[in-house]
């Protein structure tokens, strides 16, 4: 579905700082708020790069990664399957997995305990091959 079309149904607007900060962040990279600011050159607010976030996570457009530090990138996901991430622990670099290999489990949980699972989420972490060679 377009993203203008998904505001709309929620109720919402795809006003112009909106539109800027989806535009930057279907680049396609895990990004933070801080990111995207400084991206943008500060032509919006930073309060306004974390709630214009807010909004789209709620609506399933971006996803919040959080990371073990705490840190939180975002991804845009309203054209992507679901997917999981590998995550080097030295370099921070981001691999996204293709597939759910939990899915199985999640609906074995769900008959085992009653539970209505709505989502999930996985993040292995790791050392990538290139910090390796160090």
């Amino acid at each position: 579905m377009e993203d203008k079309v998904l505001l709309k149904q929620a109720g919402y607007k795809l006003t112009t700082p909106r539109k800027t900060v989806l535009e930057f962040i279907k680049q396609g990279e895990h990004y933070s708020a801080k990111d995207i600011y400084e991206g943008l050159n500060g032509s919006l607010g930073l309060t306004t790069v974390y709630r214009t976030l807010e909004l789209f996570v709620e609506l399933s457009l971006v996803r919040a990664l959080v990371l073990l530090d705490g840190t939180v990138l975002y991804e845009y996901v309203a054209n992507k399957n679901h997917h999981h991430h590998l995550v080097c622990t030295l370099c921070g670099e981001i691999c996204e997995l293709d597939g759910c290999a939990v899915l199985s489990l999640e609906r074995e949980i769900a008959k085992e305990t009653s539970y209505q699972i709505t989502n999930h989420a996985l993040e292995l972490y790791g050392i990538c091959p290139q910090c390796q060679k160090f």
